[in-house]
């Protein structure tokens, strides 16, 4: 199977709950891992009737979603989904994955970790409201978050911004979910040099699906 550039795997996810909700649309980002299996985080899906993902050409896709792939949004079990696009058409090699090792002998962070999604502040509102991709880089610190269980992504540097800012959040010990940006979600991440991590985001919620 051919190769796939990390661009091609980036998918806009949005979660209708309902009209019945009072915050109907959930909004988050999420990451094709493998053929057209989705990785994304259980909040911006659970409790959802139905599941789209809009690639960055904003093609639109429907998806299925099966509760036993979906995780603990509110728990200690981890914050990630698995979807599977409807289409066939979409197939994608595996992205590889890596444990990163915090019981070594020195504390060398993971380097220019990208933690990449659709964040609320990379909206725009004409003529209709679009997201684009907001590309954020940093390490990870492997001595933080030890008694959770848990890696943090310090960011320093985001493309696609007018200066950098400074993010914190959090990476699950195989694959996971990076933590809050900026105040909107959770983008999807790849972590370079020794690890890589791949997770689902949650933007801003209850705008209708033409406002994405």
């Amino acid at each position: 199977m051919a190769s796939a550039s990390l661009a091609a795997r980036l998918v806009e996810v949005i979660a209708d709950r309902g009209e019945a909700a009072a915050e109907r649309y959930r909004y988050g980002s999420g990451c094709i891992v493998r053929g057209r299996t989705v990785l994304t985080a259980a909040h911006v899906v659970a409790e959802a009737v139905k599941v789209q993902v809009r690639d960055p050409h904003k093609t639109l896709y429907s998806v299925t979603m099966d509760p036993q792939f979906v995780g603990d949004a509110n728990g200690p079990s981890p914050d990630l989904a698995l979807l599977e696009i409807d289409d066939p058409a979409v197939d994608l090699p595996p992205l590889g994955l890596a444990r990163v090792d915090r019981d070594g002998p020195t504390d060398e962070p993971v380097e220019r970790c990208h933690a990449i999604g659709y964040p609320w502040f990379a909206e725009t509102p004409s003529p209709a409201a679009v997201r684009d991709t907001v590309d954020a880089i940093g390490v990870v610190p492997l001595l933080s978050k030890l008694a959770a269980g848990l890696l943090s992504v310090q960011v320093s540097i985001s493309r696609g911004l007018s200066r950098p800012r400074r993010y914190a959040g959090r990476v699950g010990r195989v694959v996971g979910d990076v933590g809050r940006a900026g105040g909107g979600g959770r983008p999807a991440a790849w972590s370079g040099n020794r690890a890589r991590a791949a997770g689902g985001p949650v933007g801003d919620h209850g705008r209708p699906l033409d406002r994405a």
